[in-house]
């Protein structure tokens, strides 16, 4: 929320700003409508699409896993219990504590397949930003007097407002046309 609200001092500072310098200048501005590039983006679907299988997946058998060592601790418990010499006691404790090195392997495999999704996460995003970043260039370049500003969400428009445009739907339509 604190972004939202800053993005919209800053733009309102510079929307104003250039609102002065336009007249002289021949400026325009440009606005990028970031939520609705990143919900209309096939890169970012596509991306989602996989976390969410990857991680129904990962899921199904992590439970399973987990399922396996919590059956094999409550029949370790009970033959605990049931344990009468020593030597049975000492045979158990090697197998709680073989059951408790299969439960930390666990936990590892799962924070690395964590850590491998948060990666491709961070990988798709990071592209994404940078093809906003070329279309947006692109555009400045037609445009030589133009300036982009990125904003969080647009909530109106006015279409009459002669120096201000909105090329959100230009840059969703470069960057779909990429990914085709």
């Amino acid at each position: 929320m604190l972004f939202k609200i800053i993005m919209c001092c800053v733009s309102f500072a510079l929307f104003a700003n250039a609102e002065t310098n336009v007249k002289s200048n021949n400026i325009k501005i440009a606005m990028i409508d970031m939520d609705k590039i990143a919900s209309s983006s096939n890169m970012i679907r596509e991306l989602k699409q996989k976390l969410t299988r990857l991680n129904s997946e990962y899921s199904k058998e992590w439970q399973e896993k987990q399922n396996k060592l919590n059956s094999e601790f409550e029949a370790l418990k009970k033959k605990q219990e049931l344990a009468k010499n020593d030597s049975e006691k000492n045979a158990l404790k090697e197998s709680k504590n073989q059951l408790i090195k299969q439960q930390e392997s666990f936990q590892k495999e799962v924070e690395a397949k964590s850590e491998e999704m948060n990666s491709l996460k961070n990988n798709i995003i990071e592209k994404f930003q940078q093809k906003v970043i070329k279309e947006s260039e692109k555009i400045t370049n037609k445009n030589s007097n133009m300036i982009i500003i990125s904003v969080a969400s647009v909530v109106a428009f006015s279409k009459d407002n002669a120096f201000v445009t909105n090329v959100t739907d230009q840059i969703i339509q470069e960057l779909n046309k990429d990914d085709k």
